[in-house]
């Protein structure tokens, strides 16, 4: 288990990035990212994982012209240091990093927990993807976008499969009544799934690729 520090901020975002440029010459859903939050009245616990699916580069690799060895391209392309992304977590908090580099994915997976009262004070542009929970709601905000024209269409046709699914124990959350993306000026409105233990919320990630703005998730109880 590791302590959050200072190190050079948004290797997540950097490398997610990376991932979705690559992908724009190959397929839709190639990137898959989940979020489960739960917790207690005074802490929430968090699992992160954010994964790319080899099933998609293996087949631009099968068809190129000079084929390469595709884990050690995933290391120096995508390669996200354990160090530098529990960096990006508010100071003091402590986390489980584990590397994920299956037959089909590549990626990772984080675990930690966290006071509520020590992530009330931070900025919506500090800790992305770290959940604030008040009385209100919960907001999470996200990386800034690469928001442009090209962009856009890019999000439209290549990422239109690919999701963020975000779940939230309803031993945190009784109730849901409103969930959107904020976007600068722009409000989206996100689905949300009532099943047996838990709230399912999911969304396109070209929403937030295609941002001009850090968006935020907000969740009204």
């Amino acid at each position: 288990m590791q302590t959050a520090h200072d190190r050079r901020p948004g290797i997540i975002r950097i490398a997610v990035l990376a991932v979705l440029a690559s992908a724009a010459l190959l397929l839709s859903g190639c990137i898959d990212i989940v979020q489960y939050v739960s917790g207690t009245g005074s802490d929430i616990d968090v699992f992160f994982r954010l994964t790319l699916q080899k099933g998609i580069f293996e087949m631009a690799n099968a068809f190129g012209d000079q084929p390469q060895d595709l884990d050690s391209m995933f290391e120096e392309e995508f390669n996200l240091d354990e160090d530098e992304v529990i960096s990006e977590l508010p100071p003091g908090v402590s986390a489980d990093f584990t590397s994920v580099n299956s037959d089909s994915e590549f990626g990772f997976e984080l675990r930690y927990s966290a006071s509520r009262k020590a992530l009330d004070g931070l900025s919506d542009d500090e800790a992305a993807f770290v959940p604030r929970v008040s009385p209100q709601g919960i907001v999470i905000p996200l990386p800034e976008g690469n928001g442009s024209a090209e962009t856009d269409e890019f999000a439209n046709a290549f990422l239109g499969s690919a999701k963020y699914r975000l779940m939230i124990s309803k031993r945190l959350v009784s109730r849901i009544s409103d969930a959107r993306i904020i976007s600068g000026p722009d409000s989206t409105s996100i689905s949300v799934t009532d099943l047996p233990d838990v709230w399912l919320l999911e969304f396109p990630i070209g929403l937030w690729y295609a941002s001009d703005y850090s968006p935020r998730v907000e969740i009204l109880f």
